[in-house]
């Protein structure tokens, strides 16, 4: 009996771990990653056919005064795209040409990737990667300039959903947590009937 409530706990344990990595797996369509080391943001596709050096332009729109530029292809050695010399301030970071659904893992892709640059800017600061810096366009970001600019990081694709919202993990944590809280009344019972039933035959 022993044996065979501790194998059941180790199921139900494997099975919320299981449910947690298929939420998180779920929601992992295209999108980007994205890096601050003092005054240089670093941002890399991530799943998908575009790396630095595409012929797509990729944006920076800075989130308090909306002025957006493209930033060149200034390109890391894994592909992703470094910007030099960044004003202290919140920014958007993403391509002019948004993500395909055809990228999405499940439900959606990443729009930008928002960061924020704190170290003041040095009048010594230099560009050391090659390439065309930042210049101004007059391009609209897909996720939009002024007040229509989107409060969502992401593009609801078709599919699936799980994983695209805050509250359908906490729907699916709920429901494992229900699940492992039904295992283990269950094994107290079969527990306290096992003990019963030795009481039983001692008597």
């Amino acid at each position: 009996m022993k044996y065979r409530a501790t194998s059941i706990a180790i199921g139900l344990l494997g099975l919320v771990c299981a449910s947690g990595r298929a939420a998180a797996d779920c929601a992992a369509g295209a999108g980007y990653t994205a890096t601050v080391a003092d005054n240089t943001v670093t941002v890399c596709p991530t799943r998908s056919v575009s790396v630095c050096g595409s012929s797509i332009d990729f944006l920076r729109q800075g989130k308090a005064d909306g002025t957006v530029v493209s930033i060149g292809n200034s390109c890391s050695s894994n592909g992703c795209y470094v910007d030099e010399c960044v004003p202290p301030g919140s920014y958007r970071y993403g391509y002019a040409t948004p993500f395909d659904c055809s990228e999405a893992g499940c439900g959606i892709v990443a729009l930008f990737a928002e960061v924020t640059v704190a170290t003041p800017l040095s009048q010594s600061c230099t560009r050391t990667t090659s390439g065309a810096g930042p210049t101004l366009t007059a391009t609209t970001p897909p996720w939009g300039t002024g007040s229509g600019v989107s409060t969502s990081w992401f593009k609801k694709c078709g599919g699936c959903d799980c994983g695209a919202a805050s509250s359908g993990r906490g729907s699916v944590r709920f429901l494992d947590m229900l699940a492992l809280g039904s295992g283990l009344f269950i094994m107290g019972l079969r527990a306290r009937h096992g003990h019963k039933s030795v009481t039983r035959s001692q008597s």
